[in-house]
């Protein structure tokens, strides 16, 4: 693979007019954002059943609510004079008031389709970041199996009326996965949680939602590290338990949230000058970290593509009239090495958005992310937002760590409490064995904290 940058193609897609556009999101798909207002992503209910769809490569054939009554009706030996109460019965079981299926299990939250762009757009982001789409498709086609192998009459009536097609997949970009710290984790949990009805209905939401947090959280932490990214490392990010009182020294006012908030106030720049760094003659995707790896592996270009990075700075500098800060910031001096010339790239972007108007729709860009942050935040007054757990989570996170065994250490369980993006410092640990031990979930084999496992729960 040969990593080169167009100068011609950069130039006739960012520059108009003698200006420069800040265009993302058609070379390098970091994010779903745009910088449009009053575009909701705090909600995933109505993506749910897209990125399931997504990911199998399927679109549900929608059907109206009486359509599918009636069709349930036709097949079904009613006794005279009861037909009106059995469609009652059926609308009471599987729909809404609104005439919508209820999310009662797989096959009926992937009928339930969004219509919104930003709400498609986040469902590709969903798909594409959280895991591998083939492990994904598998563990959704088992669930569907063993769904269809346990219901009873009705039920497996109710399911021959809801069909889907194979989706006319256009050509895409799919969305760049900056981290992988997290997607293994994310198949393992996605695949429990299918294995069961029960959990399908209570927790598939409540999945969707942390890992959406988690992903975009360590994504942004990485990006701000730029090539000092570790793909395979969450970045500590610490919390505090929704219940307890927080003091002013701990990890998570000084680790936590305020770090996260600064990372995502930075989310266009990156964006923006990613985009640039991918306008190439390449199908391939490069990020800072890729990048860092390539000019490893090929040392003798660095030269070459240094040059090209230092023309790019120039024509921003040149074609942006708006920031006077710029003349300094292209005066820097630099190293020779290319990674420099990057970062003197995007610290030109960062400038601008810094300091003129253009930073307003870099606010709305993050913005949308940092909405959806609010359901982690709890305000702790002179500490200010703090990232948070409420008990719900908690109950959640214990649930995947431990799975199907009996039991796990309860060391292991902040461990996988971890490896999902959640770090708990030592007192706060000791809160949650204390709330373990008031749900009667510790076990000790002795005094010794090492020795205490957490039962599962059921």
């Amino acid at each position: 693979m040969t990593y080169t940058i167009d100068k011609n193609t950069f130039e006739n897609y960012f520059i108009t007019n003698e200006s420069f556009k800040h265009n993302s999101g058609n070379y390098f798909k970091l994010f779903p954002y745009v910088t449009s207002p009053n575009v909701d992503f705090s909600k995933l209910e109505s993506v749910l059943g897209q990125v399931l769809c997504k990911i199998q490569k399927i679109e549900p054939e929608i059907k109206a609510e009486e359509d599918i009554i009636n069709d349930i009706v036709s097949e079904t030996d009613v006794e005279l004079g009861l037909e009106e109460e059995f469609r009652e019965v059926i609308k009471q079981l599987f729909f809404e008031s609104s005439g919508k299926l209820r999310p009662l299990n797989l096959m009926m939250i992937e009928q339930n389709e969004c219509h919104e762009s930003s709400e498609k757009r986040l469902a590709e982001y969903l798909g594409d970041v959280l895991g591998d789409a083939e492990v994904l498709q598998a563990s959704i086609e088992s669930a569907k199996s063993s769904l269809q192998s346990a219901s009873n009459v009705l039920e497996s009536l109710l399911y021959s009326k809801l069909t889907t097609r194979t989706a006319n997949v256009a050509s895409r970009n799919n969305y760049f996965r900056v981290v992988d710290g997290l997607h293994k984790k994310f198949e393992d949990d996605f695949s429990y949680i299918l294995s069961s009805d029960a959990r399908t209905r209570e927790n598939l939401l409540k999945l969707f939602e942390f890992y959406y947090f988690s992903y975009t959280a360590q994504t942004f932490l990485q990006l701000n590290r730029m090539f000092d990214g570790e793909r395979e490392r969450n970045v500590p990010l610490y919390f505090s338990l929704e219940w307890e009182a927080t003091k002013i020294h701990g990890k998570y006012i000084t680790e936590g949230w305020n770090i996260l908030q600064e990372t995502i106030q930075d989310a266009y720049s990156h964006a923006v000058v990613l985009e640039m760094l991918n306008v190439n003659n390449n199908d391939s995707q490069m990020d800072y970290i890729a990048i860092r790896k390539y000019l490893e592996e090929h040392p003798d270009e660095n030269t070459a593509l240094k040059s090209r990075i230092d023309e790019l700075c120039k024509l921003y500098a040149d074609h942006i009239s708006d920031c006077p800060l710029l003349d300094s910031v292209i005066q820097e001096e630099v190293s020779e090495d290319t990674e420099d010339s990057i970062n003197l790239l995007y610290r030109l972007v960062k400038t601008q958005f810094d300091n003129t108007s253009r930073g307003a729709a870099s606010g709305r860009y993050s913005d949308k992310f940092e909405d959806y942050c609010m359901q982690f935040l709890k305000n702790r007054g002179r500490n200010g937002y703090v990232l948070n757990i409420s008990e719900d989570t908690l109950i959640f996170l214990t649930k995947v760590s431990i799975k199907e065994n009996e039991k796990m250490k309860l060391s292991d369980v902040f461990k996988e409490f971890e490896s999902r993006g959640v770090f708990l410092e030592k007192e706060v640990k000791e809160q949650v064995a204390d709330y373990y031990e008031r749900l009667n979930l510790i076990e000790k084999k002795s005094d010794s904290g090492d020795a205490k496992y957490v039962k599962r729960i059921l």
